[in-house]
């Protein structure tokens, strides 16, 4: 299964990992100091953020200060500061899905 991030109401986002990649960064951010990535930690275990410039900041400061381990785990954390640098001026949600949307039923 993969992982996506979408920007607002989007219903199809670009995929930045696989579900174990994913737990990878997980693990990664669960190890930053408590306190200081408020926003990305908001992010990996609830799914989104309503904040998108101090999630872009955060991400970008918390990759210098403690670089993440191995090749897969920083390529998808710059994936991912390039893709929320990238998300147009009006964006204000920032969401990682699974992709499969939300149930009909």
């Amino acid at each position: 299964m993969s992982i996506y991030l979408e920007f607002d109401d989007e219903n199809e986002g670009d995929q930045i990992a696989s579900s174990s990649g994913w737990g990878d960064v997980l693990r990664w951010s669960d190890t930053l100091p408590d306190g200081e990535y408020g926003e990305i930690l908001h992010l990996m275990h609830h799914g989104w953020s309503d904040n998108p410039e101090l999630l872009e900041t955060e991400l970008k400061n918390a990759c210098e200060k403690y670089p993440p381990p191995g090749h897969d785990i920083h390529a998808t954390m710059y994936g991912l500061i390039y893709a929320i640098e990238h998300r147009g001026d009006d964006v204000s949600v920032v969401k990682v899905t699974n992709g499969m949307g939300e149930s009909d039923e």
